[in-house]
């Protein structure tokens, strides 16, 4: 890494914070000038997809990291700074929280209209549609203190396939995958949709176009006030906004898995704080008519989402199946 950075004449790398990716990230300069160093050497696979959907939303008008240097081999890129307020920062200091939740809105329904030309990942074949299963392999089994029962994800997986049936078929597009207001940068200087820098797209895929807008308006990170998410989501017709619900409890089931597994797993600990959040969606969520079925399965299996767990990592841990996903 610092013989790619002296190459390109920049100096010493200082660390950024991380995120719950292999990835890291670094502050470097050069003169008067600063730009971000991504170490994606542990999965170099997304290095060539990001420069290349970096290059297709710049190109049609939309603001990303301009691209200095690339290491494909290595795993390294250095990117344009966009500096360190994202919109949620931007939030915090009193910046119209509406105004930012709805241009965020307005890309993703620009974004509808463009037919991207990169062949990206099938979102239904990816392991963040297969992800759905985390909350049945780890959350689960923790509540209930005992093994799975073969099967069980199997049921899950056709529960989803027969509400999903119920309705007609969704569009699908091009799928940021991590759209949420800490990967959105506030660029104020900049007009239009470039007031908002677009971040860590690297994973993009085709499918439903409404998951992105599900990941914004129902955050594992953060709370979005209720007039903006009802009054965003009020722009819906009757199947987007049904499809919606399905996507946005989809991504909870995997998230909230994901945090017992990187807890679990990954002697990450500090995730479990989004549990209570993901658990008041999910409650709030299979109160839903169209989510009926889903909430007999989990009162079948006495697992209440109003509840508040004490959970002990190292004992819970033994309750894991070898095959969890």
């Amino acid at each position: 890494m610092n013989s790619f950075i002296e190459r390109a004449g920049w100096s010493t790398p200082q660390p950024l914070a991380v995120d719950g990716s292999a990835r890291r990230y670094f502050r470097v300069r050069k003169q008067n000038q600063a730009a971000i160093l991504m170490d994606a050497s542990a999965e170099q696979q997304t290095i060539a997809p990001f420069v290349a959907v970096a290059d297709w939303l710049r190109s049609i008008g939309l603001s990303t990291p301009e691209i200095f240097e690339v290491d494909e081999a290595q795993g390294f890129i250095l990117l344009e700074d966009f500096g360190d307020i994202s919109f949620k920062k931007a939030i915090e200091r009193g910046t119209n929280e509406f105004e930012l939740y709805a241009m965020a809105s307005d890309i993703l329904a620009f974004l509808t209209h463009k037919n991207c030309p990169l062949k990206l990942p099938n979102y239904y074949e990816s392991s963040v549609h297969i992800g759905r299963r985390r909350i049945i392999d780890w959350f689960v089994p923790a509540i209930r203190k005992e093994k799975n029962p073969d099967g069980l994800a199997e049921e899950f997986f056709k529960i989803w396939e027969d509400i999903e049936y119920t309705l007609p078929h969704t569009q699908q597009g091009f799928v940021h995958i991590d759209y949420h207001v800490e990967n959105l940068m506030f660029l104020p200087e900049r007009q239009d949709f470039k007031r908002c820098g677009l971040l860590d797209f690297q994973g993009a895929m085709v499918g439903p176009v409404l998951y992105d807008f599900a990941n914004l308006l129902e955050d594992a990170r953060r709370y979005v006030p209720s007039e903006i998410r009802e009054t965003l989501w009020a722009t819906l017709d009757e199947y987007e906004s049904a499809w919606t619900r399905i996507l946005a409890s989809q991504f909870h089931c995997r998230v909230i898995g994901q945090c017992f597994r990187w807890a679990i797993r990954d002697g990450k600990p500090q995730y479990m704080e989004h549990i209570p959040r993901l658990q008041n969606y999910i409650h709030v969520a299979l109160k839903d008519p169209l989510l009926k079925p889903l909430k007999i399965f989990f009162d079948d299996l006495k697992i209440d989402f109003s509840l508040r767990y004490d959970l002990n990592i190292p004992e819970i841990s033994r309750y894991i199946r070898d095959d969890a996903f």
